[in-house]
């Protein structure tokens, strides 16, 4: 009896023992894994942190201000090529084109040289605004003399004068562009490495959670993960295409500068030999289709420039049912040559912040795209309607014009690369016109999207902030 006894006290002793252990592990896991929480969202705190920082940046950066250099560039080839005109038509307007030209760079260099991001950009900028003073004194005279001959050997001399004038200036905008792709390319590096630096934080809290508890770990990454890697997501591919962008703008700008210098000489020449070739109508209707076709090379460079470096948007209170009733009145019969119809459906009383002129060049494009898709014998519906939308990834008031058409609609393995900047399914096509639309509407606080259908027609619709009463545009803040 008594052994026995001792043997159940013994075992009731160890039971407890246990008991006590098990409660102690399961506090020890459970501290480990508030401990464990703790850490992860304190990451997660810093991951938020850390991108809300790149994202403030990113809503601040500024991509014009590092096309000073180039702009100057391309302004002064410019600036050249009127002087030369001015000499050798006396055109007055060329005059004052050049002197408006000059007092913009003007306005341009003071306005930017003080917010240059780097020293070397600072200096470079004094640099070129003491030469293009010189430019200007250099030029004066040639402003001020009568029209020379035009001859090919006094056509020569004036360009030969006006590079000699231009070369020292030319040479510090070149320095300044070359200055300003240095510091955009370590911007753009920097902004990469730090968004790369949060996704391998967001990489450690998810590894972190796995590890701790599998509940856990699936309510923290809906909850946390799931939406910042998102985020994030989102946040380097708008680093990484606005660097694309900002590398397509470089190059416009040396493309166009390489292409319109000889084409201002080609003009030049052009127009010497035309008035060589006066009474020759063979010769003159040569020279009138080279005329068209260097028209046509200028409108492509200045589409190209335009997406690179579109207009900030100057907005104002417009209505959107006049602004629609305009856009048919200009193109409706165009559109009926081709029997299509052309409607807008009232909307009175709805209002948007915008810039007219360049949302009508949005609704423009979207409609001679329906048309295109249409070919023959359709409809195409302008509407504006209120409603709610996702703008800068929040719900807000939206205000909405479509675009419907009853054409083909667009194929499938279109859809992913209908913005992309030069791609196009028509054959003379830039492939231009969508992506500036994209990027006047993004400009302009908000998004275009679609639906489309096969063989039953496509509706774009550009979505912008609804304005509130008190004049102010209802964006999430």
């Amino acid at each position: 009896m008594s052994n026995a006894g001792t043997n159940q006290t013994t075992g009731d002793s160890n039971r407890i023992i246990g008991g006590r252990a098990v409660r102690w592990l399961v506090t020890a896991l459970v501290g480990a894994a508030l401990l464990g929480l703790a850490a992860v969202l304190a990451l997660e705190l810093s991951a938020w942190k850390r991108l809300k920082e790149i994202e403030d940046a990113f809503v601040k950066f500024r991509p014009e201000i590092f096309y000073v250099g180039n702009e100057l560039q391309s302004s002064i080839t410019h600036m050249n090529g009127t002087l030369l005109h001015f000499q050798l038509s006396n055109d007055a307007a060329q005059r004052e084109e050049f002197s408006a030209r000059s007092r913009h760079l003007q306005n341009l260099i003071a306005k930017n040289k003080t917010q240059l991001r780097t020293a070397e950009e600072r200096t470079l900028a004094e640099e070129v605004e003491n030469r293009f003073q010189k430019y200007l004194a250099d030029t004066g005279p040639l402003l001020d003399r009568g029209v020379v001959a035009v001859r090919r050997d006094s056509a020569a001399r004036v360009q030969s004068q006006v590079d000699e004038a231009s070369a020292p200036l030319l040479e510090s905008t070149a320095r300044l562009s070359a200055a300003q792709q240095r510091s955009l390319d370590d911007y753009a590096a920097r902004s990469l490495a730090a968004t790369k630096s949060v996704q391998r934080t967001m990489q450690i809290s998810a590894v972190a959670l796995i590890a701790l508890l599998g509940t856990i770990v699936a309510f923290i990454y809906r909850a946390f993960v799931a939406p910042l890697k998102a985020r994030l997501d989102e946040t380097q591919a708008a680093v990484q295409r606005q660097h694309r962008l900002a590398s397509l703008g470089t190059l416009s700008t040396g493309v166009a500068h390489e292409i319109r210098n000889p084409l201002a000489a080609i003009k030049l020449r052009l127009f010497s030999l035309k008035k060589e070739t006066a009474t020759a109508t063979e010769k003159n209707e040569d020279l009138a289709v080279i005329e068209n076709e260097i028209n046509r090379l200028e409108r492509i460079v200045k589409e190209f420039l335009q997406f690179a470096r579109p207009s900030d948007p100057v907005l104002s209170r417009v209505p959107a049912y006049p602004l629609l009733q305009d856009v048919q009145a200009l193109l409706r019969p165009q559109l009926e040559r081709s029997a299509i119809q052309l409607r807008v459906e009232e909307a009175n009383g709805i209002w948007i912040d915008a810039d007219r002129q360049q949302l009508k060049q949005v609704v423009i494009n979207l409609v001679q795209n329906a048309a295109d898709s249409i070919g023959r014998s359709g409809a195409i519906i302008l509407r504006a309607r209120e409603g709610v939308s996702r703008i800068d990834g929040k719900p807000a008031p939206a205000v909405i014009l479509e675009v419907s058409d009853t054409g083909k609609g667009i194929p499938r393995e279109a859809e992913a690369k209908i913005f992309d900047p030069f791609f196009s399914t028509k054959e003379s096509g830039t492939g231009l016109g969508l992506s500036i639309a994209a990027r006047i509407v993004e400009l302009h606080g908000g998004f275009i999207q679609y639906q489309t259908q096969i063989d039953r027609g496509t509706a774009f619709s550009i979505v912008l902030p609804r304005p509130t009463n008190n004049g102010s545009t209802n964006t999430p803040g």
